[in-house]
């Protein structure tokens, strides 16, 4: 006698989580554009002491240099936040893409979280993960009957590979130009940094909109199989 199927897993609701990435990606495109303003302020002022060391004003300054620190830390505690939640809403959105269409993944669960912070691969793994979780949300963007190998045939969303391509622009490229701006701690170097955050803040803005998209599509398409599949609870 044949054993019974086990019971196909449940879809878990996603939109509180999905709503929560969605309102921390948009604190932080408000606070990149904060540092976007008081970025061309300091390098407005700085530029003129280098020009006229005699026309410094020590409390405008002393207040940019106060908003300066404030964004900066500001910001990066938020990023630190959306990383974790956006995380934690992949993860949950992965079981439910697994439980939606129950083939292989081409990483594990554990990546999901990991790969983030993996050195190196941490490049395009997250990439491939969002890339399936976003494939499987809705079985008909897959072909039929290939079953493991469907997600390697699988049409994969430009939305995702141009969000994916400007995140890497704006975090890692901004990083390596801080770096070689930062080179010491003259006027000269404090310009140069605020002028990386100026021309960074474009990417930063439009990557925080389009991974807005991104969840948002994925949550509705696992919302909408959620509520037409009642028997898989």
């Amino acid at each position: 006698m044949q054993p019974f199927p086990p019971p196909p897993a449940p879809v878990r609701p996603i939109r509180g989580l999905a709503l929560t990435v969605v309102v921390l990606l948009g604190l932080c495109a408000l606070l990149e554009l904060l540092v976007l303003v008081v970025s061309i302020q300091r390098v407005s002022l700085v530029s003129g002491v280098i020009d006229d060391p005699e026309s410094a004003n020590v409390e405008t300054l002393t207040a940019n240099d106060t908003w300066y620190g404030f964004a900066g830390l500001t910001q990066l505690a938020v990023y630190v936040l959306t990383g974790v939640m956006f995380v934690v809403w992949l993860y949950r959105a992965r079981c439910n893409a697994e439980a939606i269409t129950p083939i292989p993944h081409r990483r594990s669960r554990g990546l999901v979280v990991f790969s983030w912070v993996i050195p190196i691969v941490n490049l395009w793994y997250p990439l491939q993960i969002v890339d399936d979780v976003w494939a499987t949300s809705s079985p008909r963007n897959l072909p039929p009957d290939l079953g493991s190998e469907a997600l390697n045939r699988a049409p994969r969303s430009p939305l995702v590979r141009f969000w994916w391509l400007l995140w890497l622009v704006a975090t890692f490229g901004s990083m390596l130009f801080q770096r070689a701006a930062a080179r010491d701690d003259s006027l000269e170097a404090i310009v140069a940094t605020a002028r990386v955050d100026i021309w960074f803040a474009a990417p930063y803005v439009v990557s925080a909109v389009l991974a807005v998209l991104v969840v948002m599509n994925i949550t509705t398409a696992q919302e909408r199989w959620r509520l037409l599949a009642p028997q898989a609870y």
